[in-house]
């Protein structure tokens, strides 16, 4: 390669799903990857490096040394998504050891951040080791790898499971990554991935507290179709719903609270948007978030009643067996849209996460004549202001 340059540039379009591992069998014996022949399978061991004060993550990069089995790849990330798809700048160069070659950095987004003393204070943060079984797939005239990949994080003493399937497209439309990830979450549960392995790496590193998270700022751009602007806005309002989960183990009431605000947000938004998302999936996506709402309400209806304030009353009344029966009932409904044994009581969420996201995808590039609405952009500098305004008003009425 030239001194200073990477091998390798490219733009990775691609959808993460999650699932158990004790869905492992359903994964392996699904018809899709039986079809698909035998996998490339690897062994692939990970270093993500950044300073003690996290530098390159707070300016959205990563930075990797991957060892695969038959060498060393160094690569560089950055997110740039659309809120569709978990798309990034990816930067790759292949290494004769383990060691960064950060001269490989030139023309990347981790170029300018390379001063001297971040140089000095790069050290390796955190590990992943895991199995990737590689399918490639022709589907709806698309070409995509499927990896499943299985393993785990590690940080110091602290270690996560891996347990992904990572869409990626490497040729054809987008909408096949939808369409192939609804196919696979209809016979195994499945939910959508909203966190990259080096996020979930880095939050290892930090308190281990699964405190709750609030929505994410929406960024719609004027340049946005509306079939891509309803996306973007889906996206965020379930990665409100799926980050919220983990902190209902610990009985968290705010986390309940923010995945029913998310949810409200959700149906807001398929509303809001009208013909847009005037698919065929539309009426039993909107039936499925009001019944996952009405799971959730009784707990949080208790929630909202104890007497908070008073920490020891809290803590008597929710020993009481009726509290329990009921606290106990709504948030089982949690699990059913997350990865866990549980969920194969409620298929019906499976496959929600996808078909929300493909909502107004086949109006947006697949019918013969398409709303006007749908590839318009969304926000027309003439109306702006007062697109913004509706959008506002019906936002303040969702966001507590």
């Amino acid at each position: 390669m030239a001194a200073g340059k990477p091998e390798h540039e490219a733009t990775e379009i691609e959808l993460k799903l999650t699932f158990d591992p004790a869905d492992h069998g359903l994964i392996a014996a699904h018809p899709i990857l039986d079809a698909a022949g035998a996998p490339n399978v690897r062994e692939l061991i990970s270093t993500y490096y950044d300073t003690g004060e996290d530098a390159l993550r707070e300016a959205g990069v990563f930075l990797r040394v991957r060892a695969t089995g038959d060498g060393y790849v160094q690569t560089i990330k950055t997110a740039r998504g659309t809120g569709e798809f978990l798309e990034r700048d990816e930067w790759e160069c292949s290494l004769r050891t383990h060691a960064l070659d950060l001269d490989a950095a030139a023309g990347t987004a981790l170029e300018p951040l390379l001063t001297a003393e971040l140089r000095a204070a790069l050290s390796p943060r955190f590990h992943t080791r895991f199995r990737r079984k590689a399918y490639q797939l022709a589907h709806e005239g698309a070409e995509i790898e499927l990896a499943v990949d299985e393993g785990e994080i590690t940080a110091g003493i602290k270690a996560a499971p891996i347990c992904e399937l990572e869409l990626e497209l490497k040729s054809g439309d987008r909408r096949a990554l939808f369409s192939l990830a609804k196919a696979l979450a209809e016979t195994v549960p499945l939910t959508l991935g909203v966190k990259t392995k080096a996020e979930r790496g880095f939050e290892l590193l930090d308190d281990g507290d699964q405190a709750f998270e609030k929505a994410q700022a929406v960024i719609v751009t004027p340049e946005m179709s509306c079939a891509q602007a309803f996306r973007t806005v889906a996206r965020n309002c379930l990665r409100q719903i799926i980050v919220n989960a983990p902190a209902m183990g610990d009985g968290r009431p705010e986390a309940l609270h923010q995945m029913r605000v998310g949810l409200r947000r959700l149906r807001a938004a398929i509303a809001l948007f009208g013909d847009v998302v005037a698919d065929r999936d539309r009426e039993a996506v909107t039936e499925s978030l009001k019944w996952i709402g009405g799971e959730l309400g009784p707990a949080r209806d208790l929630d909202v009643f104890a007497p908070t304030s008073w920490s020891h009353g809290a803590r008597r009344i929710r020993t009481i067996p009726i509290w329990k029966r009921s606290t106990a009932t709504s948030w089982s409904a949690v699990p059913r849209l997350m990865p866990a044994p549980s969920r194969r009581a409620a298929p019906r969420a499976s496959a929600v996460p996808c078909s929300i996201l493909a909502l107004g995808s086949r109006s947006a590039a697949g019918r013969a004549t398409p709303k006007p609405r749908t590839r318009s952009p969304v926000m027309p500098r003439k109306s702006s202001r007062s697109c913004g305004a509706r959008s506002r008003k019906k936002a303040r009425t969702c966001a507590t």
